[in-house]
């Protein structure tokens, strides 16, 4: 990474929508799954249509972090998973991108109908932030 190599500890994240139905699809082309200029708007449009019919709506967001360090040591990876199903319709006016069409398994509602709070105990960026978190409490604490 170009922070590692400049002296610098690097993190990155990223985060998607994996549908079962559609191979996984978006995955890492979910912001712009309906094509460069799509909004959410047009990405649940979308992902709606490619659902019409299918019974097996299961699906899941996924979100990743990595951090590397300049001096070489062995990166930090981690990953975050919120399991749900796509619904036929969106519920909720909270969120962003398929936060409306998303029904969480744990939450019992959609990401849209959560309050910010509820969200971040059962999403996937939530538990990544949970995992980095305690990746990096075991490598810089201090042993006896």
């Amino acid at each position: 990474s170009y922070a590692a190599r400049s002296g610098y500890i690097g993190i990155g994240d990223d985060s998607g929508l994996s549908v079962d139905a559609l191979g996984g699809a978006p995955g890492i082309y979910s912001a712009r799954y309906a094509g460069e200029d799509g909004n959410d708007a047009k990405n649940n449009e979308k992902i709606l249509r490619e659902l019409d019919g299918v019974s097996d709506r299961r699906a899941r967001f996924v979100c990743t972090i990595a951090c590397v360090f300049p001096n070489g040591e062995e990166p930090i990876t981690v990953t975050g998973y919120a399991e749900g199903k796509m619904l036929t319709e969106a519920k909720g006016e909270g969120g962003f991108g398929y936060d409306p069409l998303f029904y969480s398994t744990e939450g019992k509602k959609t990401f849209s109908e959560m309050t910010a709070e509820e969200k971040n105990a059962v999403s996937h960026r939530g538990r990544a932030i949970a995992k980095f978190a305690d990746a990096l409490t075991e490598k810089y604490s201090i042993k006896d």
